[in-house]
C-alpha cells in the first residue's frame, strides 16, 4: 500500500484519519494561502486543498497525497481568524443567533492521478448573552480557529444546529475524501492491509 501523507498540520484533520483507521505522514505544506478577495469559498477551497497536495507530491512523488483547506462564511464574506481576545468576542457575538457556512475541500494527488472534492455545511448559533461568550473566551479555544470555537469540544454549547455533514464544519469533506483514497488503492479495510502509513 502507497505511503499517505497528510499536506496539513491541522490536529483535527489528523485526529479524523486517526479516527478512520488511518496514520498518515505529516507534512505541512508550504505554500502561499493568498488568493484574491472576491473568489468564491469554494472555489478557493479546493484550489488551496489541490495546492497543498501538489506540493507534497512534489517533495514525495510516489506518496498518496492529501490536500485540504477550509473557507467560513458569514453573511457573504469570508472570515479570518481572530487572534485576540477581544477579536473573539466580537466574531461570536456576531455570530450569536445567527447562521454561518462552511466550505470544506480536500484533494488527492497520487501518481497518474488528481482529484479534488468538496462539501457545505451550515451552523446555526443559539441565542448567546455576554456572560456565556465571556466563559467560552475563559475556555481558550477559540484560538486558532476561524470561527472562534471548536465545536468538537465546549463550542458546541453555543451551537442551535447544524445543517450538513459535521465533519465538513471540522474542517475536511471526510466521505468522499475516503472514496477517493479507496479509488487509488487507500483503504484500512483493505483485505490484508496494514494501517496505511
Amino acid at each position: 500500500m502507497s505511503e499517505l501523507l497528510l499536506a496539513s498540520g491541522s490536529h483535527i484533520r489528523r485526529l479524523l484519519f486517526d479516527h478512520a483507521g488511518f496514520a498518515p505522514r505529516i507534512e505541512p505544506a508550504r505554500i502561499d494561502e493568498v488568493l484574491p478577495e472576491d473568489t468564491p469559498p469554494v472555489v478557493a477551497a479546493a484550489a488551496l486543498s489541490l495546492a497543498k497536495a501538489r506540493e507534497g507530491a512534489g517533495r514525495f512523488p510516489r506518496a498518496v497525497v492529501v490536500g485540504s483547506d477550509q473557507v467560513m462564511v458569514f453573511r457573504g464574506r469570508s472570515l479570518s481568524k481572530a487572534y485576540t481576545r477581544a477579536g473573539a468576542r466580537a466574531r461570536l457575538t456576531e455570530l450569536a443567533g445567527r447562521a454561518h457556512e462552511f466550505f470544506p475541500a480536500a484533494a488527492v494527488v497520487a501518481p497518474g492521478f488528481e482529484e479534488v472534492v468538496a462539501q457545505h455545511a451550515r451552523v446555526r448559533f443559539r441565542a448567546l448573552s455576554a456572560a456565556e461568550i465571556e466563559a467560552y473566551l475563559d475556555t481558550g479555544e477559540w484560538q486558532g480557529c476561524v470561527g472562534s470555537y471548536q465545536i468538537e469540544n465546549r463550542g458546541a454549547n453555543l451551537v442551535e444546529r447544524v445543517e450538513g455533514d459535521i465533519n465538513a464544519v471540522l474542517g475536511m469533506p471526510l466521505f468522499p475524501l475516503l472514496a477517493l483514497l479507496r479509488r487509488v488503492g487507500v483503504s484500512p479495510l483493505a483485505r490484508g492491509a496494514r494501517r496505511p502509513r
